[in-house]
Order: structure tokens, then sequence, then C-alpha cells
């Protein structure tokens, strides 16, 4: 990549969470070299117009009929600790596992805070990627797009971040034996979005991943009968640890993932959110030249062993193709940014905080206490954790479960 001081431009092709973070990351305060980010969100169809219907705002991160969009109860399952982006933690009113609404109010608060939605254009189509013409000398990209009313634009870029998602496609397993004979409605849970036509039926729900459990929880509270069928058993865990503490909040400590040489393997417990916020950081870090990533050969070998672990670790799915530990995937990554906490001047210069960061929960703000694009609140978000997770417990947060309720047509 020439170096053109403040010329640099990256495009963002992003539905939802990724979109607000990776619009951030090129425009941060204090670069020696900033970037003039673009992020295209994907056309909206009758699915990202019931979101916006159920949102109730104008410019929502809309999805289109091939990607998923929330149901109308849907509570994230990670702690909002856990998912906050590095340098915004979440207010103390909001519930530690959030409803799909609060979860849309932080991520709007985040753009606010950071001006960040002249960045992105919202309802436009990817048409077309492709290299320049003097790609080899300039590394550009030329990006084709339209947007609502079938405008066609083209512009170029410096980078181009494809980012549509892991669980964006739903799978459908092979039809089952009889299944051509069954008058009932068969449907995948992407294309699920409340429990109205359910009343009084008798329901099967087959898979207990995320989906599938959160099915058959809502399904029971209305339907005649429901069940829930797996493969090969399922180990089902509460999100809540001891004295209301979140689980992933008790889990994913410094300590504790130091120890694992010590234990056996356990399921990873982290959020996508902050792993994908470390991700925009790589790249735009390299992007910039701050840092050089490994040569081919290197990647390819670590590639090979990735999958090779995660072979042994996991059944043969789709599903298990991305996992990955949390913290040890995290300070992998910010070893390439340069801005993994280092543990041992921190014992020296605050011994406070360096307690907390080894033995108190890992939390995404652990990145932001030093390296590039440091944060001067990172400490005090750090030490405050405890006091945002157990505030929303008390009584006064009444009349926001109440609210909750309504939206949820009372049937909580």
């Amino acid at each position: 990549m020439p170096d053109r001081g403040w010329a640099f431009r990256a495009c963002t092709i992003a539905p939802r969470t990724y979109s607000v973070v990776l619009a951030l990351e090129p425009d941060c305060p204090g670069k020696e070299r900033q970037l003039a980010g673009t992020c295209l969100v994907v056309r909206t169809n009758s699915a990202g117009e019931y979101c916006e219907e159920h949102l109730k705002r104008p410019r929502v991160l809309l999805c289109r009929h091939s990607n998923s969009c929330v149901m109308k109860s849907t509570v994230i399952n990670t702690s909002k600790e856990m998912t906050a982006y590095s340098d915004f933690p979440p207010e103390p009113s909001m519930a530690n596992f959030m409803h799909n609404t609060e979860m849309y109010r932080y991520l709007n608060s985040y753009a606010d805070h950071y001006d960040l939605k002249k960045y992105i254009k919202f309802n436009h189509k990817v048409l077309n990627i492709e290299r320049t013409s003097d790609y080899k000398k300039t590394g550009q990209w030329k990006v084709t797009y339209e947007d609502e009313f079938a405008t066609k634009s083209s512009e170029v870029f410096d980078g181009v971040l494809l980012c549509c998602g892991h669980h964006a496609l739903p799978r459908m397993p092979a039809p089952w034996p009889g299944q051509d004979r069954f008058k009932g409605r068969i449907i995948h849970s992407h294309s699920y979005r409340d429990h109205k036509g359910y009343e009084d039926k008798v329901v099967v729900v087959v898979g207990v991943g995320n989906s599938g459990g959160d099915l058959a929880v809502e399904l029971s509270r209305i339907a005649k009968q429901v069940y829930l069928v797996t493969r090969r058993g399922t180990w089902v865990l509460n999100r809540i640890f001891d004295y209301g503490e979140p689980f992933d909040l008790a889990m994913n400590r410094k300590y504790l993932n130091d120890a694992r040489s010590l234990v056996p393997d356990w399921l990873p417990v982290g959020s996508i959110m902050p792993i994908s916020e470390m991700q925009a950081r790589v790249f735009y870090e390299n992007l910039f030249g701050h840092h050089k990533l490994p040569g081919s050969e290197e990647m390819r070998k670590s590639i090979r062993e990735k999958r090779e672990a995660m072979e042994a670790r996991y059944v043969h799915s789709p599903r298990h193709t991305i996992q990955v530990d949390f913290i040890t995937y995290m300070d992998e990554l910010a070893d390439l940014v340069g801005c993994r906490p280092n543990l041992k001047e921190l014992l020296l210069s605050d011994p406070l905080l360096a307690l907390q960061v080894y033995f108190g929960p890992y939390v995404p703000y652990v990145y932001r206490l030093n390296g590039p694009h440091s944060w001067s609140g990172a400490r005090q978000a750090i030490m405050t954790v405890d006091e945002r997770v157990f505030k929303v417990m008390n009584s006064d947060r009444n009349e926001g479960l109440h609210s909750m309720c309504e939206v949820c047509d009372g049937n909580w």
C-alpha cells in the first residue's frame, strides 16, 4: 500500500452490528492517518420492514430476506459487559442480558456518540466488486452498488471488508422419511418472528442451538405441546451464576484461561461484537502499515493447526468452523495490534487495576489500556463493571421491565 498520508479509503459491506464498529475504526481521533470510511448496509425487504415496524425507527440496520432478523422476543445470550465495544460501556440501567430493542438502542447510542451514521449508506445493494485497472500499482478496488431507488454508483477504495455473517443463511436438514406426507407447517427459525399462529398447536423444535432453545421456551407458553429434539443430547446451562452474576463474566477471567492447560477444554463462552471490533482494528492497523501480517506460509500453517484442533474438539458440523476461545483469540489479535494489556507493567504502575484485569472479568475495555488508540476511560470502565452489573438488579428497574412486557405482548 503506497504511503499517501490521509488519502486511504475503505468500504465495509456489513449487515447489523459490524457496520457501526467498522465505520468507527477508520476515524478514531488521534490516528496519524485518518481514513474515509464507507459502510454499505444491505437492502431491506419484508423481513427488514418487520424490524423497522417493530423497532419504530426510521434508520435501522436492516436485513434482506437471505439474512436473519431477530424474533420479537429475542434477548442476547451474552451479558452486556462482555458484549460491549471496548470504548463504550453500556448504561447501568440496561439489562445484563438485553432485549433486542435495548441492544438496538445501545448500537444507536454508539453510532450517535461517535457520529458514525454519516459514514453508513443504508438500504444499498452491492452489485459488483472488482480490482481497478491499476490494481498492481495501487491495490485499489472498484465497488458498484445501487440504492433503494435502483440508482447505481461506483467508488474506488483502498480496502474492502466483506462482513456478511456466519449465521446469515438458514440451514435445513435433508428431508426426513415421510416428510412429504406431513400436512402441517415446516419452517426454519430464520423465518420465525413471533408466536402468532402457534396457539394450541403441537410443535416439534428440531435442534437445540440458541434459536431452538429460544423457540421451545417461547412456544411452551402458548402451544398445546412442545417437543425439543436433539441429535446427540445437550447440556443446558443457566446464563446466571452465583449471586446473579452473568455466567460469561464469571468464566471469562484471565487467571482461569491461563489455567486451562490443567483442566479439560470447555465450550467457548464469549461475544461476537468485541471480536469483530478487534478484527477491525487488525485490518486497519495493517491497512495503515502500522503492522505487517505474517507471511503466507506462516498463515497457512496457522490455519491448518486451527482446523485440526477444531476437528479434534467438536463434532463435524458447519456450525463449528469458526469457534474460538474468547480470551485466547482476543489476546492473539491484540498482539497484532499492540494493545494486549501488559500485566507486569500494570503491577508496577497500578496494582489494583492489575489485580482486577487478571482476576476480574476480562472485559473488552482491557484492550484500550495501552497500545494504539488507548482510551482514557478504560480504567474506570474496568473498575466499575460490578457496579453496572448489579445496579440493574435493583427495584428501580421495575418500570423498564413493565415496558418490556408490553413489547412482548404481555406473554412474559
